[in-house]
């Protein structure tokens, strides 16, 4: 994990969407995952990306672990939102896929589909919508592997 600058680090910062696809990509990188790609199709607003995140950026939107988030006014249809603070909804989307392409196993894991095996774990606490404070005392409810519940508090 690198930090905001040279010698700043922010933990409690918000990140950004293109922060965010670094990160992800990072970790895709150290497990040895080749995360190039070629001829994406450009996003609207690609000048707005930094040149550090670009290559994730197209990479995680390949992908479908991060993608587009439509119109955004002066830039057109297709827009990334590069700068634009990641939602706790985008966050756990994105880790959840990324864990499963990094295990080569996104058709089978990463979301909850007919057909795809059931892997979750239940918390006590509502991750999208609880206060920030509240986050530091959630626990495990029970967590669910191939369809059977393999731990129950």
């Amino acid at each position: 994990m690198q930090g905001t600058s040279a010698n700043t680090f922010e933990p409690g910062a918000l990140i950004t969407r293109e922060q965010m696809a670094t990160m992800l990509t990072r970790a895709l990188t150290a497990a040895k995952i080749n995360t190039t790609v070629k001829d994406a199709k450009k996003f609207d607003d690609d000048k707005l990306i930094q040149d550090w995140a670009r290559d994730a950026v197209y990479f995680m939107n390949s992908k479908g672990i991060i993608k587009g988030v439509g119109a955004r006014a002066g830039y057109g249809n297709n827009c990334f939102g590069p700068l634009e603070k990641s939602t706790r909804e985008q966050a756990l989307l994105a880790m959840t896929k990324n864990v499963a392409y990094m295990w080569h196993q996104e058709h089978n894991l990463g979301s909850l589909a007919t057909g795809k095996i059931a892997n979750m774990t239940i918390l006590n606490t509502d991750l999208l919508n609880a206060p920030i404070k509240e986050l530091l005392n959630t626990n495990v409810v029970a967590t669910v592997i191939d369809g059977d519940i393999v731990y129950q508090a």
